[in-house]
């Protein structure tokens, strides 16, 4: 009885795993942004500098990881400079969402506002172009409402750019740059009031703004400096709608190489988060295809056992639990197979351990009967020299004695 619950409680699990929960405000759809919707979402990051509106974009491509570097950054307020540098080796987050760990305040406003992030991922995604010409429209409109200039903390200026397209030729484009290039002033500003009268009623623009600061009228206002030393390594391509990468910057902030000097979207970092429109699944969803038919085939298979519970009652319970004997067996089986398969072979490597064990003991033995005889016979060479010596000794004497006991014997005789 107990194993029957234990399977019921399984396939139970299994298929709350697997129902098709809502994925925080992502709409599969086949229809893009329109250009309402774009400047909506584009209004509140639209007059940062060029370098931390670079990085937010590629970033907010990511969400999911985004949040888990926003918890990270809570946990570890502390870290600056090259020890965050260091921390941020042993994170796999995407680049992009590191360089934000550098700018807190950014980082927690792309978390805390989710669902426009998501949405902007997706716009820049899939309307890159319209998605920076939107942020040029918003910059005009600033301007010509006296909200956007040079201060201490930034530089304003408007360039002539080419593109590469022939149909784009010349044309003017607004850059914001930090003053100083290491030091970032984040602005804070109502973007319904900023850029004049909002044109767009029905598409009120996203705001945010960092703890216990509110901006007062339309004009822009500054946060604290914050030193980003190389963090920030995008630059934005206005000309031709790019991100390109400061490779520089980007390695001595990531202390690693990278290829391109443009950016691409990765999307090994995008995690389970659906593509929001058809041009983009087309792009970079194949392994999220892939992983969502493994996920159908997977929860088919649930919702057939959750069936059988249902119709077959106790029986349905019977054949859950010989399918599960049955598979217990196989498995002891398959066992038992793989331990007998390997017991020849392990006689053997038993019965040539041992033939070599008795050939090394016989060796040895060898060589040691070899040494003794060696040292017997040095042993014994001097032996017989000095007996030889004793014996040479020995004549030497009884042949003088003969002599001259031979002379007294004769004298004797005389």
């Amino acid at each position: 009885m107990f194993r029957i619950h234990h399977f019921v409680r399984t396939w139970i699990c299994i298929m709350l795993i697997l129902l098709p929960w809502p994925s925080f405000g992502v709409e599969e759809t086949n229809q893009t942004f329109s250009q309402q919707e774009i400047e909506q979402l584009v209004a509140p990051i639209a007059l940062y500098p060029d370098p931390l509106l670079a990085q937010i974009l590629m970033a907010s491509t990511y969400p999911l990881e985004i949040v888990s570097a926003a918890r990270w950054i809570k946990d570890n307020p502390h870290l600056k400079d090259k020890a965050l540098e260091d921390a941020l080796k042993q994170e796999s987050w995407d680049p992009s969402v590191k360089s934000l760990t550098a700018v807190p305040d950014v980082l927690n406003m792309l978390n805390d506002k989710l669902d426009m992030t998501t949405k902007l991922g997706d716009a820049f995604l899939a309307q890159q172009k319209t998605v920076l010409d939107a942020v040029q429209a918003l910059r005009t409109k600033a301007q010509a409402s006296g909200n956007l200039k040079s201060s201490k903390e930034q530089v304003v200026k408007i360039s002539e750019q080419t593109s590469s397209s022939p149909q784009d030729a010349t044309q003017n484009y607004i850059s914001i740059e930090p003053a100083n290039p290491e030091v970032l002033y984040v602005p804070v500003y109502n973007p319904s009031t900023v850029y004049g009268e909002w044109p767009y009623p029905d598409f009120p623009p996203y705001s945010y703004y960092p703890a216990n600061f509110y901006p007062a009228g339309s004009f822009l206002a500054f946060g604290t400096a914050t030193a980003v030393g190389s963090a920030l390594w995008g630059q934005l391509d206005w000309a031709n709608h790019n991100v390109n990468i400061n490779a520089n910057q980007f390695y001595n902030f990531n202390h690693d190489r990278i290829n391109n000097d443009r950016w691409v979207h990765n999307p090994e970092h995008r995690g389970n988060v659906p593509y929001r429109d058809q041009i983009s699944r087309d792009n970079f969803g194949k392994n999220q295809l892939e992983n969502e038919k493994a996920r159908d085939s997977f929860r088919d298979q649930a919702e057939q056992g959750r069936h059988e519970i249902s119709e077959g009652g106790k029986g349905a319970l019977q054949n859950m639990e010989r399918e599960g004997q049955l598979r217990e067996q196989r498995t002891d089986q398959a066992r038992d197979l793989g331990q007998s398969a390997k017991m020849p072979t392990q006689s053997k490597e038993l019965k040539k351990g041992q033939s070599q064990q008795r050939d090394h003991q016989q060796s040895r033995q060898r060589s040691k009967a070899a040494n003794n005889n060696n040292r017997r016979g040095q042993v014994s060479q001097p032996r017989q020299r000095s007996n030889a010596n004793r014996a040479n000794g020995r004549g030497s004497f009884n042949n003088g004695g003969r002599r001259s006991g031979g002379g007294h014997h004769g004298g004797g005789r005389h």
